[in-house]
């Protein structure tokens, strides 16, 4: 799977998180540097390996939900809202909505909140990021 760092970049500022993001290639893996805020001296970091990615999107169905949506049949298709009929678009918000709203959820971590609580959370960052909070998950 492609994802457009542009594109997620945009549905982050959609949902109101002007963020900066960065390709870290000094490691083993590549990580992403998601960087908080509009400039270079934002306020907080997050990063995501390519396997963190991958993780994310398996834990969360993401590819089930966009072969789901893909194959919708034209007549439960037209049951959506007008606004919700363009397939291609629906598909796009299952893959970027969820990784914006899963950095979200990271970057609102020092705020003991569970913004998006539809999401599903790696057991990684359920540890480092939002202990106790997941208890009795």
């Amino acid at each position: 799977m492609q994802i457009n760092i542009t594109l997620l970049g945009q549905y982050l500022a959609s949902l109101k998180c002007p963020i900066q993001i960065y390709i870290d290639t000094d490691e083993t893996e590549c990580f992403l540097r998601f960087l908080r805020g509009s400039d270079e001296n934002g306020s907080r970091v997050e990063y995501l390996s390519m396997t963190n990615i991958n993780e994310i999107l398996s834990l969360n169905n993401v590819e089930k939900k966009m072969i789901h949506m893909r194959d919708l049949p034209l007549e439960e298709l037209r049951l959506l809202s007008a606004k919700e009929q363009d397939k291609q678009k629906n598909i796009s918000n299952i893959l970027y909505g969820t990784l914006a709203k899963y950095i979200i959820q990271l970057f609102a971590a020092g705020t003991d909140q569970i913004i998006y609580p539809e999401l599903e959370i790696l057991p990684m960052h359920k540890k480092s990021h939002f202990a106790g909070l997941f208890d009795n998950k």
